[in-house]
């Protein structure tokens, strides 16, 4: 499972893996990351949900959901 989400990590755009990086890796804030890559916090917050809605397509076989 490890590699599959490195795998998932590594497919994302650029930028959305930086924002996404930066939040989950290394605990900043989105605001943070905004002033950090000089990028609206809508755009970080839209990278946010890209990157997320990603993951859980990829990992949905994975997911336990409605238990």
């Amino acid at each position: 499972l490890n590699e599959l989400i490195e795998q998932i990590l590594e497919n994302l755009p650029d930028s959305v893996r930086e924002s996404f990086i930066m939040s989950r890796k290394m605990g900043m804030t989105n605001k943070e990351i905004a002033k950090a890559k000089n990028m609206s916090l809508t755009g970080v917050e839209y990278h946010m949900k890209i990157s997320i809605k990603i993951f859980k397509e990829k990992l949905k076989d994975y997911l336990l959901i409605g238990f």
